[in-house]
Formats: C-alpha cells, structure tokens, sequence
C-alpha cells in the first residue's frame, strides 16, 4: 500500500516537496563514482519503499533508466511508469531490453535493475541465496563486466513510514580475469550475498510474497 501512496506522490509532488520525505545515506559513494566518469548500475530488491529508492536516483543524481517486468494490467502498468517519470527517470521492459541497455552504457547512462525477482533458468545465473541454489539476474554483472561500469546497492527504509532514508552500499565490482563466465558468476553471487546480508539484518522490509523461488522450487506456491 505505502509503495502505492508514494508512486501517487511520485506522479503528482513538484520535486522539491519530494525530497522532504527522501534523504540520502552514504550519497558520496554515488558522488565518487561519478567523479571517476564510471557509469552507474543501481540495484534494489522489493524492500522497504523500493519506488522511493528508485525515484531518489532521479532526485538527487542524474535520472536512470529502470528494467521492470512488464505487467498483465495494461492500465494500471501505464499509470506506474507514468507516475515513475516523475522523477525523471524512465522505464525498460525487460524483454528484449539488452541491446538498449547496452546503447545506454555505451553512453555512460545509469541503469536500475530489481534483482530480487523470479528469473527463468535459462536467464539468470545460479547462486547461493539463504543456504539454498537460486536462480539470480546476471544484468547487472554483465553490464559492468563488459562496460566498465560500478554496480551501487541502494535500499529505503523508515521508521515512522513518512520519511525515509535511500541507503546506499559500497560498489560491487566484478573481478576481470580471463574467464568472463566465472567473472559474472562471481559478481552475481556478490549480489545476492548483499541482499541477504541486508535481509537479515531487518527482515520485516523485504517483500517477500514477490515469490522469489518460483522457478527453483516451485512446489512451495502449490497451494497459493
């Protein structure tokens, strides 16, 4: 509901009035990224208010261009991306998105990626994730494997659920050897062990009902 109530601010609050509800945490690390001319790949997870960690990009840096999965309802996925926007940012269907997002980074251009949702086996890359095997997004790692380009963990949390604070996470860097495969693998993992760290540290944030595990285990859903 509050992720409803802030796409609702998102799509109607001048930008101003916005960034009295969103404050930044470690915001040099966005800061010392961009003075070293390194395009940028944020990562979130359906955590806390995921749209707020989003639109803080828009707000604060330079606006983003966000990978999202598109939606059965037509009307109410055109009212989301609209209301996206707002900030300044702009939306990608994942499908078929790679070769736009490799325009994007060619161009140095900020990329947002969910990577916390259900991902088929033949597109993702297998880690380790709460003690089980999952299938993982590898965009992120791709894209800085193969551009050059940091990927920088982000989250918002709150504490009376009115104002909230856009945390950001030191970069994620993906080793470069002579094994591009093992390289990307490594780096996914990275990810997902960052997302598991945050997790247990405060669990009540995560969204967990996204059904994460659907394509690994998919008998868990059965009776949903």
């Amino acid at each position: 509901f509050l992720n409803i109530m802030h796409l609702i601010e998102m799509k109607n609050l001048p930008k101003n009035r916005l960034k009295q509800y969103i404050k930044l945490e470690n915001e040099e690390i966005v800061y010392n990224a961009k003075k070293r001319g390194k395009s940028i790949v944020f990562i979130t997870m359906h955590y806390g208010s995921w749209e707020y960690a989003g639109a803080s990009v828009g707000l604060y840096f330079d606006s983003m261009s966000v990978v999202y999965k598109g939606l059965k309802n037509k009307i109410y996925e055109e009212w989301l991306l609209k209301a996206r926007s707002g900030v300044g940012n702009d939306s990608l269907e994942k499908t078929g998105v790679l070769k736009k997002v490799i325009k994007l980074k060619k161009n140095k251009k900020n990329i947002g990626v969910l990577i916390d949702t259900n991902i088929n086996l033949k597109d993702g890359e297998k880690v380790k994730f709460f003690n089980h095997q999952v299938t993982h997004t590898q965009l992120a790692s791709f894209l800085a494997r193969r551009y050059d380009a940091v990927i920088i963990p982000a989250v918002a949390i709150t504490k009376n659920e009115r104002d909230y604070t856009v945390v950001f996470y030191d970069e994620i860097t993906p080793p470069k050897t002579e094994n591009i495969d093992e390289d990307i693998k490594e780096c996914t993992q990275m990810q997902a062990n960052w997302m598991e760290d945050v997790i247990k540290k405060e669990p009540k944030f995560w969204f967990w009902l996204h059904r994460r595990f659907k394509s690994d285990y998919p008998h868990i859903y059965e009776n949903l």
